[in-house]
């Protein structure tokens, strides 16, 4: 188990309190279509060949997996044995910027896509019903921020 980074943000908690909602929803024993896991991810307008995949505990954030880019413009992260259901992020160095979803024992085969600058707001995952939940509560809870703000 190797450290990334110590990420401090107050979303994460927010991240952390969903996903684990989702990973309980849906921790009932299901058969999967395939083993392993297999998640492409494609981030547009990001110049970097290389990508990690890391998860959380705590307040610390380690690394899971390394990949390079392939000729399709698209990092794929697989293994042979399943994930563990929680949070995890994409970091992409050098400037450390990432975003998070969540795998559960059900979601170990999906992709996501994203553009920069704005790598939350250009999220879209595929095969993921469940990310695609987080992120719509992801949405909900940054505009209900915004409003109490203006009070």
């Amino acid at each position: 188990m190797k450290r990334l980074f110590s990420i401090h943000l107050l979303p994460a908690k927010v991240i952390t309190v969903a996903a684990s909602l989702a990973v309980l929803l849906t921790a009932t024993p299901t058969v999967a279509q395939t083993s392993g896991y297999r998640i492409e991810v494609e981030i547009g307008d990001y110049q970097s060949d290389t990508v990690f995949l890391g998860y959380r505990r705590g307040e610390k954030v380690y690394s899971k997996d390394t990949v390079a880019i392939n000729a399709d413009g698209k990092y794929v992260f697989t293994g042979e044995q399943a994930l563990s259901p929680g949070v995890y992020l994409i970091l992409m160095p050098p400037d450390n910027k990432f975003f998070d979803f969540v795998v559960t024992r059900s979601d170990q085969h999906f992709s996501v896509s994203t553009k920069a600058p704005d790598f939350f707001k250009n999220q879209t995952f595929k095969g993921s019903e469940e990310n695609r939940l987080l992120y719509d509560y992801q949405v909900y809870m940054n505009d209900k921020v915004k409003e109490v703000k203006k009070i």
